[in-house]
């Protein structure tokens, strides 16, 4: 339904997200080591919720919890997501669009 669906392919996503930052995937990251200083449950438990967004971002794309560095894994994934995010390509792309900064 993934292909076909557009709906259920976003409810998925986002559920998936909520999943994520809820700190339901706790048994998915038990005996994994920690990279670059984070831990799944240790930033779950910080409660900084842009670490852990940007961790799950990283973790939908490598499947791990900010492995990697610059040029791989989840490090690298978020550097590129953030610095695409920044751009803001969809203003360019949808100009008629009243865009708030």
């Amino acid at each position: 339904m993934m292909h076909t669906s557009i709906a259920f392919a976003t409810d998925y996503r986002f559920a998936d997200q909520r999943a994520c930052m809820d700190g339901d995937l706790a048994p998915y990251f038990i005996g994994r080591p920690v990279y670059n200083g984070h831990s799944y449950a240790g930033n779950i438990a910080s409660g900084n919720l842009n670490t852990i967004l940007w961790g799950c971002v990283g973790l939908h794309y490598s499947g791990n919890w900010y492995d990697g560095n610059s040029t791989s894994g989840a490090i690298s994934y978020i550097n590129r997501v953030k610095a695409l995010a920044a751009q803001k390509p969809w203003k360019t792309r949808w100009p008629f669009v009243n865009w708030p900064d």
